[in-house]
């Protein structure tokens, strides 16, 4: 019964680790709401991305956030293939994420431009409090394309 329990914890921490990455997206796609998306990590926790800069505590990051949709007025994360590994004693996770975010981005002239970006996210993660939060969240931009044309429908 002992290995039926933990396989059931593991599962749960699994959809509920997938659940906080979930609700990171929803706070990206919504403007980049820093309250959202400080909430969601440990207090001294870090985010980075490539081009972005690094970002540590909430309230780096909440300020960071507080600026990127000046950027990035539109964004639709879409993440997937999660790789979800537990510690054995079901309090710390490493998650890794493929990412597509299709988004406006204002370049340096200031015009804003349809764009795709392309990476991969590696998060760490830590239970407090009965809830997963993010220690470290680093995502990897391995292309960032210009769309060509809108489509419109």
């Amino acid at each position: 019964m002992e290995d039926a329990e933990r396989r059931l914890r593991a599962l749960e921490a699994a959809r509920d680790i997938e659940a906080v990455k979930a609700r990171y997206s929803s706070c990206c796609d919504d403007g980049y709401d820093p309250d959202g998306i400080a909430e969601l990590f440990a207090p001294e926790g870090t985010w980075q991305a490539t081009g972005f800069g690094r970002h540590c505590g909430r309230e780096e990051i909440r300020r960071f956030m507080s600026g990127v949709s000046a950027d990035i007025p539109w964004a639709w994360h879409s993440i997937a293939n999660p790789a979800i590994e537990l510690s054995s004693d079901g309090t710390r996770a490493t998650a890794r994420w493929y990412s597509l975010v299709v988004c406006e981005r204002r370049d340096q002239a200031g015009d804003v431009r349809p764009m795709m970006l392309v990476g991969k996210y590696r998060d760490e993660l830590v239970r407090i409090d009965g809830a997963w939060r993010f220690e470290s969240i680093d995502c990897t931009i391995e292309r960032s394309l210009v769309i060509a044309a809108e489509m419109s429908g």
